[in-house]
């Protein structure tokens, strides 16, 4: 079982791969999500405890996908912009 240390970890992985593949953007998110990540919500206690390999499990990857499209399908389009200018 992975631990807290180890899931965020994942988020800080991937943010360097992104860095270094000109996607600064997502880069970005994944830091984020790995210093504001809490048990506060389901969702935040469900990447915490994630049971698996977050990194093999591409646990980051999904999340993200998941946040665009969710924004995607409540309306949500300028989220992009917003990103990519802060």
């Amino acid at each position: 079982m992975a631990s807290e240390q180890n899931n965020r970890g994942a988020f800080l992985i991937q943010q360097h791969y992104c860095d270094a593949n000109a996607a600064p953007i997502y880069g970005r998110m994944c830091a984020a999500v790995a210093a504001g990540l809490t048990r506060d919500t389901a969702m935040g206690a469900r990447i915490l405890d994630w049971p698996g390999e977050p990194t093999r499990d591409a646990l980051p990857l999904r999340f993200l996908a998941g946040c665009m499209r969710w924004c995607r399908r409540a309306g949500m389009t300028g989220w992009r912009r917003s990103l990519r200018d802060a």
